[in-house]
């Protein structure tokens, strides 16, 4: 199953689709570039069975998900500051079955301080960098819920 997303295209378009083998290629005309943080907010949030059965055992924000910037650093994804090698020297094929760039695939969100906490750890895509600490996982970026609070930062 591969799904590829090609931004900063001229215009947003289907290239290629089969539903049964899980297989895509699509355009955006979005240019990531110009503001590649995020922003968590209840809006992004999509809820469907298949992410939500994703999100039990994966990031949803990291899974799979392979970023190449424009110096060619392969990444997990564009903020994250570890690359993994430039794609002029080395085949994406190789950097996927590098045990150390898909290990944050696995860490759902179950598995992260205070995102173990939230009632939207099945829907929440962020795409913070991941950083173990003491056996412990943390998102380098908090978004703007607190679960304990059950409130939104203005």
């Amino acid at each position: 199953m591969y799904r590829i997303m090609v931004y900063s295209s001229p215009k947003d378009q289907l290239i290629f689709s089969n539903r049964i083998q899980g297989k895509a290629l699509i355009e955006f005309e979005k240019d990531i570039r110009i503001n590649i943080n995020e922003t968590i907010k209840l809006e992004r949030f999509s809820t469907n069975i298949e992410l939500f059965s994703e999100a039990q055992a994966y990031n949803l924000g990291l899974n799979r998900k392979v970023c190449i910037n424009k110096e060619g650093e392969i990444k997990n994804y564009l903020t994250h500051k570890s690359s993994f090698g430039n794609i002029m020297n080395i085949d994406v094929k190789n950097v996927i079955e590098n045990k150390e760039f898909i290990k944050k695939w696995d860490v759902s969100n179950d598995d992260i301080e205070i995102c173990k906490d939230c009632q939207y750890r099945y829907t929440c895509v962020s795409n913070s960098d991941i950083i173990e600490i003491k056996g412990k996982y943390y998102k380098e970026e908090i978004c703007g819920f607190d679960p304990f609070t059950n409130n939104w930062a203005s």
